[in-house]
């Protein structure tokens, strides 16, 4: 019973599901209005998150030590980058280019065969220190190589005008969730260094991302009811990756501050050993009970006063 209160306990943070819940009904209210303006709304809070991310994690690595964590942060800035470069192109967006459903289908592959294999790798990479501007630099390659051969037009087509999805597209949906479902094994199983909390919220991003996938096999066009809701299924999939870096790289250090905070207050009051804290003009700033009792002084009269006057 304790072992699966463990398990289920990091998924009960209220905060973990208020703010994409909110984010969703939101979105799910400008869909009914203007599909284009919520599939635009969607993807760049996923993208801000992603950002965030990488961010959060590279900035707090020399503390936290979390390899994980980071080869997660270096990979989901690219995905970020080709998932803008998805919503710039997307059918009726007219950016820098004519916005096609072929185009935007190439791009979302591209993003997520690429997430499919960051996450299949990074539990595998737990353990090795690697160099951050040398994955950033090695994604980065992978994703504009991603690029070239769509833009070039060597990419398969994934999505036809009036008739719908291709093979190739449906079919690579159904590949990236097999890689994810084995991303999950290897987290599980191969995940070491990693704690129960991010492997549970990570592990549940996956299934997120899994059910996002097949949402995305059923559409015949881009407007339609399951790429609505495969949005959704990601804006969950990528707050629960951002929940799981916040909480080891801010919550986490804090937690564990305060609790040293606590240890030294109750072994300080509780010392047998009179004990006082002062500044460097020899000014009392604390003093424990045994210190008091020695004086007579209580803590109140005692702050700022000069120790020498003590007698």
């Amino acid at each position: 019973m304790q072992d699966q209160k463990k398990w289920v306990e990091p998924l009960k943070n209220p905060w973990l599901w208020a703010i994409p819940t909110i984010a969703t009904i939101l979105l799910i209210i400008i869909s009914r209005f203007s599909f284009l303006t919520f599939h635009t709304l969607a993807e760049l809070i996923t993208i801000i998150i992603a950002f965030n991310i990488t961010a959060f994690a590279l900035s707090t690595h020399d503390f936290t030590k979390n390899h994980f964590l980071m080869f997660l942060a270096c990979g989901y800035f690219w995905i970020a980058l080709l998932d803008l470069i998805h919503t710039l192109v997307y059918k009726g967006m007219d950016v820098f280019i004519a916005g096609s459903g072929n185009l935007s289908v190439q791009f979302w592959l591209s993003a997520r065969y690429l997430e499919a294999l960051l996450l299949f790798v990074a539990p595998l990479a737990a353990s090795r220190n690697l160099n951050r501007y040398t994955l950033l630099g090695g994604f980065g390659i992978i994703a504009i190589a991603l690029s070239v051969l769509v833009f070039s037009g060597n990419f398969p087509t994934g999505f036809v005008e009036g008739t719908g999805l291709t093979d190739f597209k449906i079919y690579s949906e159904y590949l990236i969730d097999l890689i994810l479902v084995g991303a999950l094994v290897v987290l599980f199983r191969y995940g070491t260094g990693i704690s129960i909390e991010e492997k549970v919220i990570i592990g549940a991003s996956i299934l997120l991302t899994v059910m996002a996938e097949l949402a995305f096999t059923f559409y015949v066009s881009v407007y339609g009811l399951s790429n609505l809701a495969g949005h959704i299924f990601k804006l969950f999939s990528y707050w629960f990756i951002f929940h799981a870096i916040f909480l080891h790289n801010l919550r986490n250090p804090y937690t564990a501050l305060q609790k040293s905070e606590d240890l030294f207050r109750r072994t300080f009051e509780n010392s047998g050993i009179a004990i006082t804290i002062r500044s460097a003009r020899d000014r009392s700033l604390l003093m424990n009970k045994a210190f008091q009792k020695m004086t007579g002084y209580s803590d109140e009269e005692m702050r700022g006063i000069h120790l020498r006057t003590i007698t």
